[in-house]
């Protein structure tokens, strides 16, 4: 490889990265009517039931409806406007601790006397949209080889990155670009937009400038890749959540509100397997426990639906493996976990990735900070396991964090910190000198590591119910989103990646949902011999 040619690369991806944090925007827009009604239909029929409305579900349970199947879209949110609560998202750095009173209260020091540690408060979009109305909105795809490891993984090649390119550009509605432009789409559903380069201000752009150097580049250099397209169709190679461009009279029924309790399963079985039939679920606002509006005076109702033909799962990376670990009331299968038919399922597996926290609150005026994420970390000893049989508690959740490849996770992010503090040190007046406030500067290698250690926090987590290879024990699903030992139910979100894609997931994540639409679309076509 050039080395001056990797070099010019690896400064445009950083440049990009940087800026996509700062700069980069997609203006998010949703059709109206989204849905039929907010209420269960009478007979509680239908054909398909998806569960969450995140960029997975939300996408299987729109084009399901278009291919003219009826769909019974269920969301334990509501519609919530994203970012309404700026002082809950103040406290999103901070350790959180529940009074004796009921109250929170956020700080590292002096908790009061009997407030039990609640841990960090992990902001998480239980709303229409799911997750992707808090995030970023920044629209990154993984690399090639993301999707070519699933492929070559499954034996799949459904999965190349060909073919996932090809789903990229049936999904995207580019609005930056000439239409035309190859690698590209311009009439779906997903929007995506760049601010323009000539945004970027001091001291932003002496920032960038100081990046510049220490890749050899004129500074000259900066706004032209800014100016770049991220996702171009190249190997050297910005979000919305508008899941429900649909027009009115489509047989899709939106619940909000509606917090699914378990799946349950026909006394029919299907190649010796039980088959999911119907899903149960409470209606209540708030009443999922990680909501901190949640009164435990609100019981909820408990409602039924049936599903001819499947129920799909998309709960999230941590909802989805909790749904699936709940116990049934099936009296031929004694109650056991829906899994143990199949194996030994733990949902291990979390492929997180590692962000400093650097926005704290009440910051100087003047600060300047830049984000790091962790792309392909090493680390798979995360765990999601349940507390109870209740599916209104929240599960424990374990990130392990550099438990496993400790070395070389730790060790990227140190060449990262070492980097970084080489690129401000050499920003010049009017905008330097800059004085480091955090991480402060490190005698040793050591301090850097405790540093890099107590700020580290999971930012992307998923595969917490990884697709995988028949002989995979810890393979929940197959390569067609299918959970194995049973019938009628698929998962498709952010949880089903064998490892968390790219740096920024919920581009794939619209992707898996529009690849899952597809699959179960091709095979209900098939003869059903159940």
């Amino acid at each position: 490889m050039d080395i001056s040619t990797h070099k010019i690369g690896a400064f445009g991806r950083i440049c990009q990265a940087i800026s996509v944090f700062l700069f980069i925007f997609a203006i998010p827009t949703i059709s109206s009517p989204l849905y039929n009604s907010e209420a269960p239909s009478a007979a509680g029929e239908y054909d398909y039931v998806v569960v969450g409305s995140g960029p997975g579900g939300g996408t299987v349970a729109s084009n399901l409806a278009r291919a003219g199947y009826s769909v019974l879209l269920v969301e334990a949110g509501d519609l919530s406007n994203a970012g309404s609560d700026s002082a809950r998202q103040n406290r999103y750095s901070h350790l959180t601790w529940r009074t004796k009173e009921g109250s929170y209260r956020v700080g590292r020091d002096n908790p009061p006397a009997g407030a039990k540690l609640l841990g960090f408060y992990y902001p998480k979009g239980s709303t229409v949209g799911g997750s992707s109305m808090i995030n970023q909105m920044v629209t990154f795809l993984p690399p090639e080889s993301d999707w070519n490891y699933i492929a070559n993984l499954t034996g799949d090649q459904s999965w190349s990155a060909a073919n996932m390119r090809s789903v990229f550009t049936r999904i995207e509605h580019k609005n930056y670009l000439t239409k035309g432009t190859a690698g590209h789409g311009f009439d779906g559903f997903f929007q995506v937009s760049m601010a323009k380069a000539q945004n970027v201000q001091n001291p932003g752009l002496a920032v960038l400038n100081a990046a510049a150097a220490t890749f050899n580049q004129q500074t000259s250099q900066v706004t032209t890749l800014l100016n770049t397209d991220p996702n171009r169709a190249d190997l050297n190679r910005d979000q919305t959540i508008s899941i429900f461009s649909l027009p009115s009279k489509f047989n899709l029924t939106l619940s909000v509100n509606s917090l699914v309790t378990r799946a349950l399963f026909s006394s029919t079985k299907c190649d010796r397997k039980p088959r999911a039939t119907s899903v149960e679920f409470l209606t209540g606002k708030s009443i999922y426990k990680a909501d901190p509006r949640y009164n435990s005076n609100n019981k909820g109702t408990i409602k039924q639906v049936t599903a001819w033909k499947e129920v799909i799962i998309s709960g999230g990376a941590f909802n989805t493996p909790q749904i699936l670990m709940l116990k049934t009331n099936h009296a031929l299968y004694n109650e056991r976990d829906i899994l143990v038919f199949h194996g030994p399922f733990v949902f291990r597996g979390f492929w997180p990735s590692n962000q400093t926290n650097v926005a704290l609150p009440n910051d100087p005026v003047g600060v300047y900070g830049m984000s790091m994420v962790k792309m392909h970390p090493q680390n798979t000893a995360g765990t999601v396991k349940l507390t109870s049989s209740n599916p209104q508690d929240i599960p424990d959740i374990n990130f392990n964090l550099s438990k496993i490849g400790r070395e070389t996770d730790l060790g990227a992010m140190k060449d990262v910190v070492t980097w970084a503090r080489g690129v401000y040190g050499a920003i010049k007046a009017p905008a330097g000198p800059v004085k480091l406030l955090e991480p402060p500067p490190g005698k040793t290698k050591a301090e850097d590591e405790d540093w890099i250690t107590a700020q580290t926090f999971g930012h992307h987590p998923t595969s917490t119910s990884t697709i995988g290879s028949d002989n995979d024990p810890m393979a929940v699903l197959d390569s067609r989103f299918r959970v194995r030992g049973v019938t009628g139910l698929r998962v498709v979100d952010a949880s089903t990646f064998p490892r968390i894609p790219g740096v920024f997931p919920v581009v794939a994540t619209f992707m898996v949902g529009q690849k899952g639409s597809d699959t179960i679309i091709e095979d209900v076509k098939k003869p059903d011999v159940c």
